[in-house]
C-alpha cells in the first residue's frame, strides 16, 4: 500500500464513512480485497445491519480455501469512541460454527484453522464435539490432520486456562481494563 492509498484512506476516516456492501462478498480479487483493507485502515466502518453478510463471506472465503481474504475479513476493525478516545476491536469474533465450517467443510486447511483458533478473542468452543468427532474419525483413518488439530485445540484451551488463573491470582473478574 503506497502513500496515496494511506491518504485517501485517512480521507474515508474523517467522514465516517461505512464500506460499500459490494466489497463483503465475492468474488474475492486482489484489488477489491486491498480496496477494503484500506477503507477500513483509514477507519471506514461496516455498519451493524451489514455485519451478516460480512460473516456470509468470510464463510465463503473459508469453504474457497482463500486464506487472503479471510485474513483480511479477520483483521476488519472498528473503533469505539471512548471517553479517553477511540478503542478498535475487530469486527468477527470468530465462533464455532465458523470453526466447523473451516475444518468439516473446508477439510482443515492449516492456515484458516490456524487463525481461527488463535484469534486473541474468539467464542469457539474447543471440545466442540463434531470438530473433536472429525479429528478422531481422520486419526482412525490414519491422517494426520486429526492429530494435528486435536493438539491445536489442546493448547489454545489450555492458554485460556492458564490465562483465566493469572487473572484469578490478580484478583481480576476478566472484564477489559479501560
Amino acid at each position: 500500500m503506497g502513500p496515496k492509498d494511506r491518504y485517501f484512506g485517512c480521507a474515508w476516516a474523517h467522514l465516517e464513512a461505512n464500506i460499500p456492501v459490494k466489497l463483503l462478498h465475492g468474488p474475492w480479487t486482489e484489488d477489491r480485497l486491498s480496496f477494503l483493507h484500506t477503507l477500513n485502515e483509514g477507519g471506514a466502518n461496516i455498519d451493524a445491519e451489514n455485519k451478516a453478510m460480512l460473516i456470509k463471506g468470510l464463510v465463503e472465503v473459508i469453504r474457497e480455501d482463500n486464506y487472503r481474504a479471510a485474513d483480511v475479513i479477520l483483521n476488519l476493525e472498528h473503533r469505539i469512541e471512548r471517553r479517553s478516545g477511540y478503542r478498535t476491536a475487530f469486527i468477527i469474533k470468530p465462533h464455532t460454527e465458523l470453526l466447523r465450517v473451516a475444518v468439516i467443510e473446508g477439510g482443515c486447511h492449516w492456515d484458516i484453522t490456524m487463525r481461527l483458533i488463535w484469534m486473541e478473542s474468539s467464542d469457539i468452543n474447543f471440545t466442540d464435539p463434531a470438530v473433536v468427532n472429525w479429528a478422531e474419525k481422520k486419526i482412525e483413518q490414519g491422517v494426520c490432520i486429526g492429530r494435528w488439530l486435536l493438539d491445536k485445540l489442546e493448547k489454545r484451551r489450555n492458554r485460556d486456562r492458564e490465562a483465566k488463573e493469572q487473572l484469578e491470582i490478580v484478583g481480576c473478574d476478566g472484564l477489559a481494563m479501560t
